[in-house]
Parts: C-alpha cells; structure tokens; sequence
C-alpha cells in the first residue's frame, strides 16, 4: 500500500484479540478508506515496517488497553455521546420510549432524520410491531428493512 492510501496502525502491549481472555501485545490496521479492521497482527509491529516515513497513521498506544468497541441493544439515538464514552461503538435505538416511536415507516424516516449527522456512534433502529399494526406486519417489517431497520421488536400491549 501507498503511503498515501494505506492503513492507521495502533500497537500497543495491552491488545485484547479474539478468543484470548488475557490483553497482548499486538498491532491492529484498520482501512483508512471504509474504518474497518483489515488486519491483526500478535505481538508489537515496526513504525517503519508497515507505514514507512507516513507516521501520521501510526499510533503507539504503549501501555494503554485497547478493548473491541460494544454495542447497546437497548438504547437511544440521542444518548449516543455519553455512549462512545463509555467504550460503546453501535447503539441499537428503541422503537417505543421516544418521539417518534418507530413503529410506522414515516415515524421511522423522521427519527432517521433527526439523527443524522448528529450521533457519536454507529446507531441502527428496532422497528417496533404493536398493537393495530400487527395485522400488516408483514409488509410492514419489509418495508422496515427496505429503508434501515436493522430489527424489529414485537409487543403485546403498547401505551403510547
């Protein structure tokens, strides 16, 4: 890779790999283009080896922790901040305990709407299946999923 398009580099003594318990020492590349790990490589890389004289997308983290980002299942769109600063990466938004509650695809659009350009984190959006839309559901969940829902939560009773 060039310089110029090639990865950001963290290394660090306390790297938390898949299928370990215990941090190591460890170097991460992560695409500069799409955000997304590329590679993961034990033990501790070389500045030089693997960005050149690019030092700009290399960081030496030393002893500090670097730990996979989390995701809230049961969250809100608008709490996004105080996530990522608790380590969360994705928070999944609740169809019921807002405004709009997404359970008609304009409530969706709208909340979709609101949260763009405004969250910390990576959000995605429970569709939610009550009472008086159960009958369409059906369509409903694939009209969902057509327009960025990533799931959809089903209940039995519902006061707005």
């Amino acid at each position: 890779m060039s310089a110029k398009n090639g990865p950001r580099v963290y290394t660090g003594n306390h790297v938390l790999l898949p299928g370990s318990q215990v941090p190591q020492p460890a170097t991460v590349l992560i695409s500069t283009k799409t955000g997304k790990i590329i590679d993961v490589r034990e033990g501790r890389a070389d500045c030089a080896d693997i960005v050149g004289d690019d030092e700009d997308r290399w960081v030496d983290l030393g002893d500090k922790y670097l730990l996979p980002g989390l995701v809230d299942a049961h969250g809100f769109w608008t709490g996004t901040r105080a996530a990522a600063s608790g380590g969360i990466t994705t928070v999944v938004d609740m169809p019921l305990n807002s405004i709009p509650p997404t359970t008609t695809i304009g409530n969706l659009a709208a909340k979709r709407s609101a949260a763009h350009s405004q969250c910390w984190t990576d959000v995605a959006f429970w569709g939610g299946v009550i009472p008086g839309n159960q009958v369409d559901a059906g369509v409903y969940v694939l009209r969902l999923g057509a327009i960025g829902s990533a799931f959809v939560k089903t209940f039995k009773q519902w006061s707005p």
